[in-house]
């Protein structure tokens, strides 16, 4: 579908062939925008985002001090388009987006986010073998856990996570017994657990 050209500057000046195809050409590239990285807080204090598109030659990092209501581009805010972190000084908001070689947008832009939004990571919880049962002790509440058991112990090579994934039960059922405590029955030797909280999971325990 064609589309209308606005009408020019000064009442029956007609469009140039060169402004024209200029605004023909400015219209298409604004139809034709990659689009905007999904830009996240990472703790404690970092802007983190992927991208699986071609990368701009450069990422701008726009900074805003009012809360959002404008934003300007600092001297220096900006990475080389492979970069997926960016370390800003403040904890205003900020957006990101890229650019090619001449500074000119080719990505829509991001969401914007305060640096200092990311939560705090979680501790590992506690484990204890009590009476029959392994009992795990989260130090925030929660409601979500996993209990790993194995016949064999933990030699310490390879990671504990490795370990809980193969398992002779990777998924042991439980029992909550409080905001901070649940409890597995011990079908194996060994075991360790792990909670979750707003979907972000934990460290493992120690394997006892």
């Amino acid at each position: 579908m064609s589309q209308a050209l606005p009408k020019p500057p000064r009442r029956n000046a007609p469009w140039t062939p060169l402004q024209r195809r200029t605004w023909l050409a400015e219209q298409r590239r604004k139809g034709h925008l990659l689009p905007p990285p999904v830009l996240r807080a990472a703790w404690p204090d970092l802007l983190q985002w992927d991208w699986d598109l071609p990368n701009p030659y450069k990422w701008n990092v726009w900074l805003s001090l009012d809360g959002g209501a404008t934003y300007f581009l600092p001297t220096g805010y900006w990475m080389y388009g492979d970069a997926r972190q960016f370390a800003p000084d403040g904890e205003e908001l900020h957006y990101i987006v890229g650019v090619d070689a001449d500074g000119k947008e080719i990505t829509q832009h991001s969401n914007a986010v305060h640096p200092s939004d990311a939560p705090a990571p979680l501790d590992a919880p506690t484990l204890v073998s009590v009476g029959g049962y392994f009992l795990g002790t989260a130090p925030v509440a929660t409601s979500v856990w996993r209990f790993a058991q194995n016949d064999g112990g933990y030699d310490g090579s390879g990671s504990i996570q490795g370990w809980a994934d193969s398992a002779d039960q990777s998924n042991a059922a439980y029992d909550v017994l409080s905001p901070t405590q649940a409890q597995s029955a011990q079908q194996f030797g060994s075991c360790t657990c792990c909670y979750q909280v707003a979907g972000v999971w934990s460290p493992w325990s120690a394997v006892i």
